[in-house]
């Protein structure tokens, strides 16, 4: 309200000192005195700066609707602009589509929310240089006296017309035509009363007369007149003056008070913002403290569960190897003279040591509960004696075999186990045909290669009549004896 108060008291001010000057005069090219001429352009340029001052704020997104109305009606309509019919080119508008000149009101509605509306950050006006030119100009068809300011905006902001928005950031050139209003018998400060884009056209205006000397030659009538005037100017400055003093010493309690408020909302929000600080710190501790206790069951579960991998690998062990076999007796070699290789296979098997382990030793000596699968290739013709049908064996084909047995080995030397196997072959009408044996094995191995593999030897018996049939065991009419040597590779 101190700007508005201001404001009025400068135009009161202006309105009793140009009484003092002109008397009442109408402004028939009465001719300036250079004082006159002088103030008049200062005025003119200060005009123009208070209009871009209130224009800047009426761009902020900060300030309300409500005094940004205020602005408009207690600073420009009031003290800047000549009325609401003046006119100004529209250099808002970077796309060209809009009108190309609006009335003051439209103008100043484009600033404060049209075009650059406040939620999209409203726009920044700065009048960057202004300057008026060097003479006060006259125009004979209207009576006035004017000036020409000249001015460098620059403008940035979010630009909004219909579906089209983009953002601004220009500068431009403009021109202001200030002009003193006569009413009556009173001259007014200078207003404003257009603006346009930049022309280079000072040379067709008229120059004002300018005389030497402070003030302009009055009449006796007009002497008297000014005396009575200028008590009156200083009865009405006294008046403003003691009012504006009031209405300061009133804002300024208001604005302590308003500081005070906001100084103790500040302080409760710090207040809350401390509180809601101190609760999240002690969750955040709380979280810690439960995280950290998480962490120490899964660590504890997890060298629980090492432990129990560990020692389970200390119990159980896998060997993989490859082997050969020769069956024992003439009869199942093609050149009894020459016994040759009967079968090639591969040795699966899977240990469990049982009893107790001493320092979780993986070398401890003890019995294990072990596994084994062996497969291969068989020759046809041993295979021919095994089954005890020649003339059903097609002996152009491959015979293979497979079989599993489960039993116990006294440390890793030697092994007792006990299975069964199947043979698979292809008869003599090319028809795949499987024949189920039984199996007992009895081996003994030695340890190689720094206790990574094991070499051995294995006597196995195979059987094709069932030893415990009809859930007895009865005698086994035919035994085939192999013996089998083997390279077994420990996997850990």
């Amino acid at each position: 309200m101190n700007a508005y108060f201001s404001n009025n008291s400068l135009r009161m001010i202006w309105v009793f000192a140009a009484l003092l000057l002109v008397g009442g005069r109408s402004f028939s090219q009465t001719p300036l005195s250079e004082i006159d001429a002088r103030n008049f352009l200062e005025a003119a340029t200060s005009k123009v700066e208070q209009f871009g001052s209130n224009l800047s704020l009426l761009g902020r997104s900060d300030i309300t609707a409500e005094d940004k109305d205020k602005i408009i009606k207690y600073a420009i309509y009031s003290d800047i602009v000549l009325d609401q019919e003046t006119h100004f080119s529209n250099d808002l508008d970077p796309t060209g589509k809009a009108l190309k000149e609006l009335p003051i009101e439209s103008y100043l509605f484009n600033v404060k929310a049209g075009y650059f509306p406040p939620q999209k950050g409203g726009v920044k006006i700065i009048y960057q240089s202004i300057s008026s030119t060097d003479a006060v100009y006259y125009t004979q068809d209207k009576d006035q006296y004017f000036v020409k300011v000249v001015v460098e905006r620059y403008l940035e902001g979010s630009f909004v017309l219909d579906d089209h928005e983009e953002y601004v950031r220009n500068t431009d050139t403009l021109d202001f035509y200030v002009k003193v209003v006569e009413e009556g018998s009173a001259v007014f400060p200078p207003s404003i009363y257009s603006m346009s884009f930049h022309e280079d056209n000072a040379h067709t205006f008229t120059k004002a007369k300018v005389v030497a000397g402070q003030k302009r030659l009055l009449s006796a009538e007009e002497q008297a007149k000014m005396e009575a005037d200028l008590f009156r100017v200083n009865r009405e400055l006294q008046l403003i003056k003691e009012r504006l003093a009031s209405s300061e010493r009133e804002a300024r309690i208001q604005k302590e008070k308003r500081r005070q408020a906001e100084e103790k909302i500040r302080q409760e929000k710090r207040a809350r913002e401390l509180a809601e600080s101190e609760a999240r710190q002690a969750k955040i501790q709380k979280d810690i403290a439960i995280q950290r206790e998480g962490q120490a069951k899964r660590e504890e579960a997890l060298a629980e569960k090492e432990a129990y991998v560990q020692r389970l690998r200390n119990r159980v062990s896998l060997k993989l190897g490859a082997g050969t076999s020769i069956f024992l007796g003439n009869n199942y070699h093609r050149n009894p003279n020459d016994p040759t290789i009967n079968t090639l296979q591969a040795l699966g098997s899977v240990w469990w040591r049982i009893g107790r382990l001493r320092n979780m030793d993986r070398a401890q000596s003890g019995f294990s509960l072990v596994g084994f699968f062996r497969g291969g290739y068989l020759d046809t013709y041993t295979l021919s004696q095994i089954v005890g049908n020649q003339n059903s064996i097609n002996f152009s084909e491959t015979a293979s075999f497979q079989d599993f047995e489960g039993g116990f080995a006294i440390s890793q030397y030697m092994r007792i186990s006990a299975g069964t196997g199947n043979f698979s072959y292809k008869d003599a009408w090319n028809n795949q045909v499987s024949q189920k044996y039984y199996s007992a094995t009895l081996g003994f191995y030695t340890p190689a290669l720094g206790n990574v593999a094991l070499t051995g030897y294995t006597l196995t018996a195979m059987s094709t009549d069932n030893p415990w049939k009809d859930g007895r065991f009865r005698s086994i009419e035919t035994l085939h004896l192999s013996i089998n040597a083997y390279v077994i590779f420990q996997i850990q």
